[in-house]
């Protein structure tokens, strides 16, 4: 998520200079670069290297002529689009390329408020992209199982039976494990468990890709 997190520092940075009077711009790209150090033996720095360094100079160079503050490439737009909204600008010429450069002006992630109360209903938005899903009504899901017991106060064995819990009034439950194994769904049906069986009111906490996001 390194294109991400870029993204996102930029508007950390421009919010910091704004409180102090100034104003500044930024481009940001993805790619190969390298990166150590350069020098002879009596005078070294450290840098990074590459035509991706060199792009992301000329974009911050044509931010404020775009009438943006950030701009970035198309692939670290398709990077992040899952966290920031990317629009489209007309491509540009830069120095040092022969063909237009595809451009894109991220928009600012607004804190939005995900679980809502209206005439003692609650609305449930999750921070994720919801979506239809089987796994939730597949009784052989070993991970939906032990979850399904925990919420019913009860508890898997290592034996795989299903035993008294030892806790009744509440405490954490941790969903971790590779990707693709079907958090989001566990999550979700957790949620929505608690809101519809148990009557509780949910509140999200969320990093997404950084602490400060919200």
């Amino acid at each position: 998520d390194d294109p991400t997190r870029a993204v996102l520092a930029c508007f950390d940075c421009e919010a910091v200079l704004r409180k102090l009077n100034l104003e500044g711009r930024f481009g940001v790209t993805t790619g190969r670069v390298f990166c150590g150090a350069v020098g002879s033996t009596k005078r070294q720095e450290y840098t990074v290297m590459g035509d991706t360094v060199n792009l992301s100079a000329r974009l911050m160079a044509n931010a404020k002529k775009a009438g943006c503050t950030i701009l970035v490439d198309e692939l670290t737009a398709k990077r992040a689009q899952a966290e920031v909204a990317c629009r489209a600008l007309e491509p540009i010429m830069v120095k040092g390329k022969s063909e237009l450069i595809k451009i894109f002006d991220p928009q600012k992630p607004s804190n939005e408020v995900l679980t809502t109360i209206t005439n003692g209903e609650i609305a449930v938005r999750f921070p994720w992209v919801q979506f239809d899903s089987v796994l939730t009504s597949l009784e052989t899901w070993d991970e939906l199982r032990t979850v399904r017991a925990i919420l019913n106060n009860k508890e898997v064995t290592s034996e795989g039976k299903i035993a008294e819990a030892g806790w009744v009034r509440g405490g954490t439950l941790l969903l971790s494990g590779p990707h693709g194994m079907g958090k989001e769904e566990l999550a979700e049906y957790v949620v929505h468990h608690c809101r519809g069986e148990l009557k509780m009111a949910i509140c999200f906490g969320t990093m997404r890709c950084r602490p400060g996001s919200l």
